[in-house]
């Protein structure tokens, strides 16, 4: 197995990957997202779309940082390829973004006047241990005294999440790598890194067919807080206040987060805003995108609804990653008993706000270039 450890905007993240998984999905994949890029000759973006509760800011932390190990760039970090201790690969300027990580769907309710909030399940993925993931908008419930944000901003394993068995490690050999192309910003300041037996092994056999990439992420693109708290919008034929679904589909400025993504597609280095999630708020350009691959992270990249089905069409090459809802639904409402919640109001929480965006994402989202699913046993698969 392969361990990672990241801090991720304070919180720390203790992850594990098999080298099954790492050596015929994720290397394959930085391969292929290569060359495709020195094809093109000029910027690659790749969006990966999944649900809340799938862990996917820790998928794309750990690609990125797998990617830093190239030799290709003076400036990737350096790793531990001796198989022991936790390399450590300090995050560039560009890289250590919010949004990238600071997200899993901001979420679920920014909640006005509650008491102690607490980071629903939408933003903070860390699942198998309990302390799963939440939801920006669910820790963000404004007013209260004292915001929690345990789960605050982004989406992450926990040190059971990934781990598994290497056996079915995806059926994924090169062949199933090849899609069509035409079809970091990691918050925190913390180091991250990877260690494992095989780990050296493993980069030794073409570390150097590969280029680092840049994550980002969506969540700087929700709405405002002050205007999600004085408006509402009908869901299931009631009226609901905005803030209670942070995180959905209709609480993101989908128009500016398509100008943006223009920009970045077009290859122009351009700021990129992150969500805070002590402010509610987003806070724009405080990440910077320069690198020649960016990979953008979101819950609804893919969503085939108005305003968002165009988003696509400015990405090179597209990754789904999608769970079973039982998984996804016990991932987040472990996260929020963790919390010290009652378990009725957890699983009432979860339904209402987080699963039913992870719904949206499953069942309104268009087929990908790359399809996995993650496993119960926390390995990988293609579909």
């Amino acid at each position: 197995m392969i361990d990672y450890k990241v801090n991720i905007n304070g919180i720390d993240v203790d992850a594990k990957f098999s080298e099954a998984n790492t050596e015929q999905i994720f290397l394959p994949l930085l391969r292929r997202l290569t060359k495709m890029q020195e094809d093109k000759g000029q910027r690659l973006l790749v969006m990966l779309a999944a649900p809340p509760g799938a862990g996917k800011s820790t998928l794309c932390s750990f690609l990125e940082q797998l990617s830093r190990a190239s030799l290709k760039d003076s400036e990737a970090g350096t790793l531990d390829q001796a198989g022991s201790g936790a390399a450590e690969a300090s995050a560039g300027p560009a890289d250590q973004a919010g949004s990238g990580s600071v997200e899993g769907s901001a979420g679920a309710a920014d909640q006005a006047g509650s008491g102690a909030a607490e980071g629903s399940a939408g933003a903070a993925d860390q699942a198998g241990s309990g302390a799963a993931e939440g939801s920006a908008g669910a820790a963000d419930q404004a007013g209260s005294g004292a915001v929690e944000g345990r789960a605050g901003a982004a989406e992450h394993a926990g040190s059971e999440v990934l781990e598994g068995s290497a056996e079915d490690a995806g059926h994924a050999g090169t062949d199933l790598l090849e899609g069509s192309a035409e079809d970091a910003g990691h918050a925190g300041t913390g180091l991250s890194g990877l260690s494992g037996t095989g780990l050296s092994d493993l980069l030794s056999a073409g570390a150097e067919d590969i280029k680092p990439i840049q994550v980002i992420g969506m969540d700087g693109f929700h709405m405002k807080q002050d205007y999600l708290l004085s408006h509402s919008v009908e869901r299931d034929g009631r009226e609901v206040r905005m803030v209670d679904i942070k995180g959905a589909p209709v609480t993101f400025e989908i128009g500016a987060f398509l100008d943006r993504v223009k920009r970045v597609a077009s290859g122009e280095n351009c700021g990129w805003p992150i969500y805070d999630r002590h402010l509610h708020n987003p806070i724009d350009n405080v990440i910077r995108v320069e690198k020649d691959i960016v990979l953008l992270e979101g819950n609804y990249l893919l969503l085939e609804e108005e305003g968002w089905r165009e988003l696509s069409n400015y990405a090179d090459y597209t990754i789904s990653l999608k769970a079973d809802e039982g998984m996804l639904s016990d991932r987040l409402v472990a996260r929020r008993l963790e919390s010290g919640h009652p378990e009725k109001e957890s699983r009432e929480f979860v339904e209402f706000s987080d699963m039913y965006n992870a719904r949206t994402c499953l069942q309104k989202s268009k087929r990908a270039d790359l399809n996995l699913r993650l496993r119960e046993d926390g390995e990988f698969e293609v579909i």
